[in-house]
């Protein structure tokens, strides 16, 4: 009777744990989910057109009705990195990266990681990522001539070289 309790019990906990995820998942109505695509694409539009506060509170909108929209937290970050917000931009792609990172993006997503890492002055960091970026797509070439920049200036400077970077869009 006793291991019976404590099998409910447990089995109870772990069922709570990973309710608060499903659970968003099944709340998302169809209606909700046209709502959030909608927003996605003038989240989009408003970045292209430099428009980032307005892409940044959409995006923000979006991910309160669905904190695992992968491309709301994509988009976020990438928002964040035009902003030159690169902590917050961080823990956006290190939130895509616990979420899942859609195939088609793994090198935009490496290379935008980089810039990031430029951006907080981590040279040897941003190298790391650029190397994962053209591991997948060795024809990329933004990733190809800031790799060279960055290894020349870590070369010369080491990690203390500060890499100017100036609207990079991918």
């Amino acid at each position: 009777m006793k291991n019976k309790i404590v099998f409910l019990l447990v089995t109870s906990i772990l069922f709570c744990h990973q309710l608060p995820a499903s659970a968003q998942a099944w709340t998302i109505t169809p209606e909700e989910k046209a709502n959030i695509d909608f927003q996605l694409v003038g989240a989009k539009i408003f970045a292209k057109q430099g428009r980032y506060n307005e892409a940044e509170d959409l995006y923000k909108e979006i991910l309160k009705a669905d904190p695992t929209n992968t491309m709301a937290q994509f988009g976020l970050g990438k928002t964040y990195l035009f902003e030159k917000k690169y902590g917050e931009a961080k823990n956006c792609y290190k939130n895509v990266g616990r979420l899942g990172i859609p195939e088609g993006l793994l090198p935009v997503y490496y290379f935008n990681l980089s810039l990031i890492y430029v951006g907080l002055g981590n040279n040897k960091a941003a190298i790391n990522e650029l190397h994962k970026c053209l591991s997948l797509k060795p024809g990329y070439k933004g990733a190809k001539e800031l790799l060279g920049m960055i290894e020349e200036a870590y070369k010369r400077d080491g990690n203390t070289s500060m890499i100017i970077i100036e609207s990079v869009r991918r």
